[in-house]
Formats: structure tokens, sequence, C-alpha cells
């Protein structure tokens, strides 16, 4: 990871997706400064690109005392 994206990718911006606090909140990193190569006239040029950082694989559920377990359990 770039350092941009570590400064909000951290334990403490993460800890509420584990607990489900948040419900489906998302991370929005913005990368100013992107290189990506533009086909149509074959040449590099510099972009501003966001991403999504979000919770999409879920297979457990967490109980009352913060305990998971598995579904169908």
């Amino acid at each position: 990871m770039r350092g941009h994206i570590k400064l909000k990718m951290h334990l403490n911006s993460l800890i509420p997706f584990s607990l489900k606090l948040d419900g489906d909140k998302k991370i929005t990193v913005t990368d100013e400064h992107k290189i990506s190569r533009d086909q149509k006239h074959s040449r590099v040029v510099t972009k501003t690109e966001s991403k999504d950082y979000k919770i999409v694989f879920d297979k457990r559920i967490i109980t009352a005392d913060l305990n998971t377990i598995p579904y169908g359990y």
C-alpha cells in the first residue's frame, strides 16, 4: 500500500467493520496521482482514482457477547 492509503486504512478504522457498528460503512481512499495508460493515444497519463473498501464476505454471526459462530449453527 502507498503511504496515503496506509494513513486511512489502519486498525482503528477497521474495528467498526469487524464489530458491525457502522452497518454498511465503507472507507473511500482517493489517489490523486494514479499513473495509467491511455490506450487510444498510446501515452501515459496521471489521473485521480477513488477506491471503496468495505466488507463483502461474512460467513459468521456475531453474538451479543461479541463471540462469533458460523451460519447454520
